[in-house]
Order: C-alpha cells, then sequence, then structure tokens
C-alpha cells in the first residue's frame, strides 16, 4: 500500500497546472503551448530573471470558488516549478504544498532566488507573505511565513529582495507605509520611514521616455508596453532597451492579456501572458500562454483567411459596441500587421486577387490611422499609414473612398508631424486628395475646410494653445501626450500621471508627493468633470501641461502649480458634405423652408404600436399617414412618435412604410428606419416628407455631434429598396483659443 506521503505527492501533481501544445487556433501560429491552470478562486505567476524558468502559485487548489475554500481549511495553496526554456516544451519541475494560505492571491514576485508569494484575507486586505527559497528548482524550500499584524492592501518587493514595503489606506495614516526588512525572513525587521531603494513600482519609475503606455514586463535588454487606456485598445508593444536613451521598437503583438501579468522570455524569444479558458459555455479555468516574438514567414493563403476572420469579428464588434469604433479596429491591425499584410505594398502575390490586394490595402491603413503611434515621428518622416494609403492610390486610382481616406490621413498627420515643413507638405498632398475625391464622387470632404484653413495661417511653433487644439480637432490629441509629467515645486520636481477610477472611469491627477502642491486648478479635480471626460498630460517647450475635455469639447489647458494657460470654445458652421443637386444643396444650406407633404389623422389604435429602432425600449404610436408615389407606385407612410423614460429619457419622431394596418416589412423600411437612427439624439431629430420639383424627398434633421447648436440637415431619395443622399449639411466645430497671461 502506497505511503500517505506518497498518496498526498500524487494529489499534489494532479492539482498542478498541466501543459500542452497549442493548435486551436491555426490562425495564430506564435501559440507554442499553453499551461493549463484548474478553476480555482485566484492564481498568480512570476519568471526568473533570465525568463527560463516559471513560477506559478494556485490558490484554492481543488476549490472552484472563494466560498467552497472558507468552508474548507484543508484547500491548498499549490507553488509549481516550470522550465520553459524551450517555450515549445514547458515542463513541470516540482510541485508544493503550502497549505492553506488564503482565499486570493496577490501577484507573486521573483527576487534572485527567492519568491514572494502574498496570501489574501479577503478581496481588499493582505494578511501575509511566504518566502521561499527556489535555488534548486527541483526542492523550493520555505524560508518563513510573516503575517501582518496590520492588514495591507499592496505590497512591493525591492529589486534585492532584502525590503517588503507594504501599503494601506490613505485616509488612515497609520496604514500607510511599513517597511520590512526580510533579510532573514524567520526575523523580520520594521523600519520607519523610507530607505533609498530601487523599487520595482511599475510604469513611474521603469517606463521608457518617448514611449506610450505602461510597462508589463522588462528584462534581458527588452521592455514589454500596453496601453489599457488607449480610445483604440489595448496593444502590446516589444521595445528593445538594451540602450535606453534609444529605444527602438521590435514589432507589435497581436495579444491583449485579460489578468495582468505578462513576462518576457528573453533565451526563448517568446513572452508568458494568463488569459481565462473559454469552456463550451463559460471560462472553465485559465491558462498562462508561451507566445513567440519571432518574425512568422508570410503566407498569402494564411494573410487572407486572417483578413476574413478578423474583418467578420470587427463587424461583430461594431454590432455588439457601436460606439467603440477604436477599440474594435486595433485588434483588427494587430492581427493583419502579424500576418505580414505589408509585403502587399511590395509585390502581387499568386494567391490574393488584384482587387483583394486594393481592399485589404485600404481597410489596414484605414484602421491604422484611427490609432495611437506606437512610437514619435521624426522630421522628414511621415506615419506608416499615409504611405499605405498612398500606395493603394497608386493601385487603384480612381477609387474615391481611397482618396477620402488618404486625404483624412494626411489632414490627421499634420499636427503629429514634426516641422512646419512637413506639416506644410501633408496639407498640400491632403487638398490635392480632397478635390481628387470630389472629382470623381461630387462631394466635398469634411476634412477639406480644415486643411485650407490650416495653409492659410499654420499655427506658430511657439503657440501652446494652437498646439494643443491642432491636435485635438484631428482627433490626435493623445500622440502629443505622456504618460506621466513632471512639475517644478518648492521642494523639488514632483512627478503626476492621469488614474481613471471607479466604473465611471472618472479620471483624477494623483503625484508621487503632495508636498510643496497648492489644491488649486492644477490639481483639484473641478466638479463638473464625469465620466467620459479625458485628462491628458501634454510637454511643450520643456514644460508639461494638463488638457482638460468635457463631454468630448475641448475646454483648457492648465499648468500644474501655475493655473490655467488655455481657454477654448466652440462653435459650429454649417458645410455642404454631400452635394448631388447643386441648386436644392444651397437651399438647403442656407436654411430654406421646403413643402411638407400633407398627412391625414389616423384613429387611436388604426396602427398598433410596435418597437421600432430608433427607440428599442418604448413603443412606437402612430398618428399620421401620408400617401406618396415612389416609382410609379403608391406607397403609405405612416408619422410616428415613441417616448422612453429609461436611462436619460428620449423623445423621437420619425417615419416608416405601412402595409395595410400594420409596419411594412421590408429592405426600404428597414433603409428609411437605419437613415433615421444614424442623426437621431433623442432631443431634437426630426424626419419629414417634402416635395421639391416635383419629387418627394425623405428630410433628415439630427444631432450628429457633441454640443452642436445647429443640426445637421440630409435630403435623401427613396431608390429601390435604400435611400440616396442627395444633399447633406454637416456641422464643422469652430474653436476659439484664448491664452491666459
Amino acid at each position: 500500500m502506497p505511503s500517505f506521503a506518497r498518496l498526498l505527492a500524487i494529489l499534489i501533481l494532479a492539482l498542478a497546472p498541466c501543459t500542452r501544445a497549442d493548435a486551436s487556433d491555426q490562425l495564430d501560429p506564435r501559440v507554442l503551448a499553453t499551461i493549463s491552470v484548474p478553476r480555482v478562486p485566484d492564481f498568480s505567476f512570476d519568471a526568473s530573471e533570465d525568463g527560463n524558468t516559471l513560477y506559478i502559485v494556485v490558490y484554492g487548489a481543488g476549490r472552484a470558488s472563494n466560498t467552497e475554500v472558507a468552508q474548507d481549511e484543508t484547500a491548498n495553496t499549490e507553488f509549481s516549478v516550470y522550465d520553459v526554456s524551450d517555450a515549445k516544451r514547458p515542463r513541470l519541475i516540482s510541485s508544493t504544498s503550502l497549505g492553506n494560505r488564503g482565499r486570493l492571491g496577490f501577484p507573486s514576485v521573483i527576487r534572485g532566488n527567492r519568491a514572494f508569494v502574498f496570501h489574501r484575507a479577503n478581496a481588499v486586505w493582505l494578511s501575509g507573505v511566504t518566502i521561499i527559497d527556489v535555488e534548486n528548482s527541483a526542492a523550493p524550500e520555505e524560508l518563513g511565513r510573516i503575517t501582518f499584524d496590520i492588514p495591507r492592501v499592496s505590497a512591493r518587493v525591492s529589486d534585492e529582495g532584502q525590503w517588503i514595503m507594504l501599503s494601506g489606506l490613505p485616509r488612515d495614516l497609520s496604514l500607510q507605509q511599513l517597511f520590512l526588512n526580510v533579510a532573514d525572513p524567520k526575523a523580520p525587521a520594521r523600519l520607519v520611514g523610507s530607505p533609498i531603494l530601487e523599487w520595482e513600482s511599475g510604469p513611474i519609475d521603469h517606463s521608457i521616455p518617448g514611449i506610450p503606455g505602461e510597462i508589463l514586463d522588462r528584462r534581458g535588454g527588452f521592455a514589454l508596453y500596453s496601453w489599457r487606456h488607449r480610445p483604440n485598445g489595448p496593444a502590446v508593444w516589444l521595445y528593445d532597451v538594451s540602450r535606453p536613451d534609444e529605444p527602438r521598437l521590435v514589432r507589435t503583438l497581436p495579444v491583449s492579456p485579460t489578468t495582468g501579468t505578462t513576462r518576457i522570455l528573453p533565451s526563448a524569444h517568446a513572452i508568458a501572458f494568463a488569459q481565462q479558458r473559454i469552456g463550451e459555455t463559460a471560462v472553465d479555468g485559465f491558462e498562462i500562454v508561451l507566445y513567440s516574438t519571432e518574425p512568422l514567414p508570410f503566407e498569402a493563403g494564411r494573410l487572407r483567411e486572417i483578413y476574413q476572420k478578423r474583418l467578420e469579428e470587427y463587424r461583430a464588434c461594431i454590432e455588439k459596441t457601436p460606439y467603440s469604433t477604436l477599440y474594435c479596429l486595433g485588434n483588427f491591425t494587430q492581427h493583419l500587421a502579424d500576418a505580414g499584410i505589408d509585403t502587399l505594398l511590395d509585390r502581387q502575390p499568386a494567391r490574393i486577387s488584384a482587387a483583394d490586394r486594393i481592399v485589404m490595402l485600404n481597410d489596414y491603413g484605414f484602421a491604422l490611422s484611427r490609432q495611437v503611434l506606437p512610437e514619435p515621428l521624426q522630421p522628414g518622416q511621415v506615419p506608416y499609414y499615409v504611405d499605405i494609403l498612398r500606395g493603394v492610390v497608386k493601385l487603384a486610382p480612381r477609387r474615391a473612398v481611397a482618396w477620402l481616406n488618404l486625404g483624412d490621413a494626411e489632414r490627421e498627420a499634420i499636427h503629429i508631424s514634426v516641422t512646419t515643413s512637413d506639416k506644410l507638405s501633408l496639407a498640400r498632398s491632403a487638398i490635392h486628395s480632397y478635390q481628387t475625391y470630389h472629382d470623381l464622387t461630387g462631394r466635398t470632404a469634411l476634412g477639406t475646410a480644415q486643411v485650407a484653413a490650416f495653409l492659410a495661417a499654420p499655427p506658430p511653433e511657439d503657440n501652446l494653445c494652437g498646439y494643443v487644439l491642432g491636435a485635438f480637432e484631428i482627433g490626435r490629441l493623445k500622440d502629443i501626450s505622456t504618460e506621466l509629467g513632471t512639475v517644478a515645486t518648492d521642494s523639488g520636481p514632483v512627478e503626476f500621471r492621469v488614474e481613471y477610477g471607479g466604473s465611471a472611469s472618472v479620471p483624477a491627477i494623483t503625484a508621487s508627493t503632495s508636498a510643496g502642491l497648492r489644491r488649486d486648478d492644477p490639481f483639484f479635480m473641478p466638479t463638473d468633470l464625469w465620466g467620459r471626460d479625458y485628462i491628458e498630460i501634454v510637454p511643450f517647450k520643456g514644460v508639461d501641461y494638463v488638457a482638460y475635455t468635457q463631454r468630448g469639447l475641448l475646454i483648457s489647458v492648465v499648468q500644474p502649480n501655475v493655473g490655467p494657460r488655455c481657454q477654448f470654445t466652440m462653435t459650429t458652421k454649417p458645410v455642404l458634405t454631400e452635394n448631388h443637386s447643386p441648386q436644392l444643396c444651397e437651399r438647403l444650406l442656407e436654411g430654406d423652408a421646403f413643402k411638407e407633404i400633407p398627412s391625414q389623422p389616423l384613429a387611436d389604435g388604426q396602427i398598433p404600436s410596435v418597437t421600432l429602432p430608433l427607440v428599442p425600449t418604448a413603443f412606437a404610436q402612430f398618428t399620421r399617414q401620408a400617401s406618396i408615389t415612389v416609382e410609379r407606385k403608391p406607397a403609405q407612410i405612416g408619422l410616428f412618435s415613441a417616448t422612453s423614460a429609461g436611462g436619460a429619457g428620449c423623445q423621437v419622431s420619425g417615419l416608416a412604410f405601412l402595409s395595410g394596418s400594420k409596419v411594412e416589412e421590408s429592405a426600404r423600411n428597414e433603409a428609411l428606419l437605419k437613415a433615421q437612427q444614424d442623426v437621431e439624439d433623442c432631443r431634437t431629430s426630426t424626419a419629414s416628407l417634402v416635395e421639391t420639383g416635383g419629387s418627394v424627398m425623405v428630410k433628415l434633421d439630427g444631432i450628429t455631434g457633441p454640443n452642436h447648436g445647429t443640426p445637421t440637415h440630409i435630403l435623401e431619395k427613396i431608390v429601390g429598396d435604400r435611400l440616396e443622399a442627395v444633399c447633406k449639411v454637416d456641422q464643422q466645430p469652430v474653436y476659439k483659443a484664448t491664452f491666459v497671461p
């Protein structure tokens, strides 16, 4: 009969994470292997400095929930060691039971030959730490366990592993900081005050100037960055930082780690990151993915397959979250870049048609133009997406949408380019692109007036307000911002950053210390800034400023510890952006009234109330009906109103095709409702039937941008199963910047 010790060893190995080579996603051959973690309340991992060994801590092994662990004092914390020097074949070296050390964990830390395994008493408080000697990976030895007499919120371990800094809640000074000297884990010594140490404290201490985002890991001469709060979603960038003064982007990785921890494995040319493992119906555990950072050989068939799959994912993402276009595009471009789409600029692969080549490059260039650059431009350089879109119009000079995309990309690149000559060159090129688009379609691009205004009076290089406003107007304020700022105080320089907290992501400025700072405009959050607002730190001529936006509008620029420097006000100017009938469209631009088609009242209940896409949470009540002719055939249009009290409330009026006593189920009715939905804003948008020159048209009036005092106006005609725009008047925002001396 096996001994109790033997049975316990078998049980521990059964509960340890297991490995498998992953071939489930043939579109992503960078996945070398995965280490599966069972469904447990919590787990964490870290890597050795050389990246050849992973240390995995599983809390509540054998239990699927916190409740089960709380009810079972025998639930184990497992400490497993893996050899990942060959990332394709990770090998379990050992697995050790630490006993019941809590239901939830905290990121484990490896310092030299020591592992620091923290324990939580609950979701907030740290209750202790176990220190383990891992010099012999096959037989890790517990050196000591330290229980915190006062629970703590977070902990950091110094680089050499001798000190632990424990932090508490800011509102209770007695809990703020405690330093433990753990050179002897069995007899830790307390220290009052802060020792002068190099702390592994995250982005503030270990980021590289000029690289956007926050650091995920740094080892072996490489740094891995992610920008979790960027508008177009998370990105992961691998940099060579062997020369910190000249960081070099190695590549963008098409991954978005979902559980925070990511580690570089330098020898294996890979990274390790954790993510949830999805079963048939729900999350059934976790896995650590070993992911290659090596470039892949170009395969035309694989690129086409990835393009089609990621495009479907993008469309599904947009359908699910229609206001997250930038986020959905981020995942799309990362995978295309990794599949080698750039190759299409230079040659026509045999397995990709000429038409597909153009479409793929155009979509890729457009998507890139909506994203944040991973590194700053150099003098004489244009963003890569401009080069791509210029390549597209060379391949397809009569593709109108490509000229529009190119003009928009050149316009947006004006403000992030480095020199005045670069800016002027891009502006002239954008005017040419917009003019070509107009020649091909008869439509005026919305950005034309803005570029023309720039050419008429380019902002001087020393104009702070113009610098910030120019970037904001083209949606590139994030490109000129930084994650970390510095302000001069009487006590010396102080570092500060922007944090977004709570479920509403309310922005606030936090500083490394409050010494020497006045509680005034720079570091006191205005009470009217709420969830969807942003704060950016903008460096300009050696000073770090703070730019505030509110409800999508640029409000002010503040110099920390000094006060406001720029105030902004906005008005709107109507601009024709669709013009297929000059005489008619000029009337629309001037605000002329159009003759409305007569309608007759409907009896109560004549058309039953229904839910429509404009207000899906309320019933549409039909009150009137109009008879029209569409392509020589009679048709009935119902006029309805709908009111919803949900959320902030919504009141709309609109039009729908009728068939007898109910709403018509047809493609043309879907098109009519979709056109109204595009301009609907729950307050001032309307739809009406008008007659112009003997023709019946749909006139749409709606707000399509933040705080636009004048609505967008559109005239559309019904053609078969669709609506075609005849005229469109958009509102061009016009900002005025006032410098505050």
